[in-house]
């Protein structure tokens, strides 16, 4: 009964403090987010209460990114808390081991990952993906839709689908609906894959259809110019981000492009990392037990939460980091993905190591 209380105690504690980082780290998010997105305040319809409410919606995805920083943070700062105020050592004066200590901390901050797993894969692709196409729209003025499946462009009496943008340069499956002013269908147009160059659209395997009242003419052609208004910069920004999708709509993305044989690097770099985040928060919990218990107990509280910071923010830098080398070096995205938590691992192992 006594270690289910304490245990207990532990519980509400580590919960407390671990979200009360997390509010102040989404607060410190907000403003820079916030201040990023003044530069495109006045781009076409995009106001600045339009950016309040995007920098809303980027909230959840937000929170999942900094959970394992803040979950280290909250850990360190309830337990520095508790052993500030001696009732760590009274823990340990009633036969509790530090093991024990650590399970207690460790089985209530699993219950914070597994709601912020919820949130992180179930919420924030949806929230995200509604923040991009609202920005997209609004600063087009509604030359651009976003959606899970591609990108819809208005261009004059064009209505133009694309499957996938690569790079903002290289598109495929794009489709070419175009409308008289009695906005009848006149002509409809599949090209394969498409390129920009020196200024132009360069289509390639075109199949157009010819539409009249009384028929349909259809042609091919390997290769065309098509003189669109859409340039790569507007591109760019309508491109689905890896973020805006749930794991199984990137699973299947990445297929696609498998299946193209495209460049799937960036993608399956953000399939894996978003697959290990919880192992990666796993990592920075058991991080966070011997800055207490171990060679940093008689350090003051400052500079064990100054450390933390500083740890976990050198791990979202090397994820952030890796993500490029691994392009240049033709690693394999999972590996890249693993070798950060890999490593806070093995500095976790050698601080709970010299505990003993």
């Amino acid at each position: 009964m006594k270690i289910k209380i304490i245990d207990r105690y532990l519980g509400v504690t580590i919960i407390q403090t671990t979200l009360l980082v997390l509010l102040l780290l989404m607060g410190l998010s907000v403003f820079i987010t916030l201040v990023k997105e003044i530069g495109d305040i006045g781009t076409g319809n995009y106001k600045l209460l339009s950016a309040i409410e995007y920098v809303l919606l980027d909230l959840p995805r937000e929170l999942y990114t900094f959970f394992p920083v803040a979950s280290l943070l909250g850990i360190l700062l309830g337990l520095g808390m508790l052993a500030g105020n001696n009732e760590l050592t009274v823990m340990r004066a009633s036969s509790m081991s530090i093991g024990r200590i650590s399970l207690g901390t460790l089985k209530s901050a699993l219950v914070l990952l597994i709601l912020a797993t919820v949130l992180g894969e179930g919420l924030a692709p949806l929230t995200e993906h509604t923040a991009e196409s609202y920005k997209t729209l609004l600063t087009t003025s509604g030359q651009t839709l976003k959606t899970l499946h591609g990108v819809w462009v208005r261009d004059g009496q064009n209505f133009i689908y694309i499957r996938a943008i690569i790079n903002g340069k290289q598109l495929q499956g794009v489709s070419r609906y175009q409308f008289d002013n009695q906005h009848n269908l006149i002509r409809a147009s599949y090209a394969q894959s498409g390129e920009y160059r020196h200024g132009h659209w360069i289509m390639q395997n075109i199949t157009t259809s010819q539409i009249s009242p009384k028929l349909i003419q259809t042609q091919h052609s390997a290769k065309n110019e098509w003189r669109l208004i859409v340039n790569p910069d507007l591109l760019r920004i309508s491109a689905v981000d890896p973020a805006e999708m749930s794991l199984i709509q990137l699973h299947h993305y990445l297929n696609y492009l498998k299946n193209n044989n495209l460049d799937t690097s960036s993608y399956a770099l953000a399939f894996w990392q978003r697959i290990m985040q919880p192992l990666a928060t796993l990592v920075m919990m058991w991080l966070a037990i011997p800055f207490v218990f171990g060679p940093l107990r008689r350090a003051t509280m400052g500079l064990r939460i100054l450390l933390g910071t500083a740890v976990g923010f050198i791990f979202i830098t090397l994820n952030q980091f890796l993500g490029p080398l691994s392009t240049v070096y033709q690693l394999p995205p999972w590996l890249a993905a693993f070798i950060p938590i890999a490593l806070f691992a093995g500095v976790a192992y050698l601080l709970q190591w010299r505990m003993r």
